[in-house]
């Protein structure tokens, strides 16, 4: 008697910084195309210590995500943000994904995982992106999170294009600096930073710990993960350690 065995699903190897980005564009397109579930080897490392921006080209489900970066990782998505009329005030509002939340194709994130994660395999994804919105610059609109699967670059000393560094820092892309951003990442856009950083302007990113929480932080009462320091230009933005407190309108604030 015969046999026979379905064809498992190829490898292919997704790069943050892949040395022919043209090629790897290709072939995300192809792959988006055919829809057909595929292996991918992450060829990145998100670390345990700091926050990682994410945004991937397939969904994940949520026991899917938390079998790769652990069962207490933190995800988060954006929520709001708002500069004040006066653009002396930026509040950017993320929250921590349900219990039984998914991550979506194309959507960024934010991510402390529980452990290291080196190069991670994802079995039977379909490609279902392959460029974010966030790999054509915005330049009016709204604050938003943006993210990127290919390389792309920040216009050099535009304030208005923020990013997460890997010392846990928000910064932009500085004059004469041609480099571009890694790819599976993602950036805020801010219009008026250049004007809130000459006000002086206060800022403060806030994690929220569930969905149900509102979004206006402003002297409002509700409980916290702690999860994180988070250092904007040197100093505290936001603490977190991995326990619960009761916050009662306190916020870690820097000057921009």
């Amino acid at each position: 008697r015969l046999v026979y065995q379905a064809n498992p699903a190829s490898w292919i190897t997704l790069s943050d910084r892949p040395t022919d980005e043209t090629a790897q564009k290709s072939l995300l397109t192809t792959q988006k195309t055919a829809a057909k579930p595929i292996n991918v080897h992450l060829k990145r490392t998100l670390y345990s210590d700091g926050w990682n921006t994410l945004c991937l080209p397939f969904d994940l489900t949520n026991a899917e995500w938390k079998s790769t970066f652990g069962e207490t990782a933190y995800v988060a998505k954006y929520g709001s943000a708002t500069l004040s009329d006066d653009k002396k005030e930026l509040t950017l509002n993320m929250t921590v994904l349900a219990a039984d939340e998914n991550m979506t194709a194309g959507t960024p994130y934010i991510i402390i995982p529980t452990h290291d994660v080196v190069n991670p395999d994802f079995t039977n994804r379909t490609i279902a992106v392959d460029a974010a919105n966030g790999e054509t610059l915005p330049t009016t609109g709204d604050i938003q999170f943006l993210g990127i699967i290919n390389r792309t670059q920040l216009t050099p000393g535009d304030k208005k294009y923020l990013f997460v560094t890997a010392t846990d820092q928000l910064d932009w892309s500085k004059v004469g600096d041609t480099s571009k951003m890694y790819g599976t990442r993602a950036y805020f856009y801010v219009p008026g930073m250049e004007e809130a950083k000459a006000l002086q302007a206060t800022a403060r990113m806030v994690v929220r710990q569930a969905p149900t929480i509102a979004t206006n932080i402003q002297n409002t009462h509700h409980t916290e993960q702690i999860i994180k320091k988070v250092v904007f230009n040197g100093q505290f933005l936001i603490i977190r350690d991995g326990k619960t407190y009761s916050v009662t309108g306190q916020e870690m604030e820097v000057q921009l």
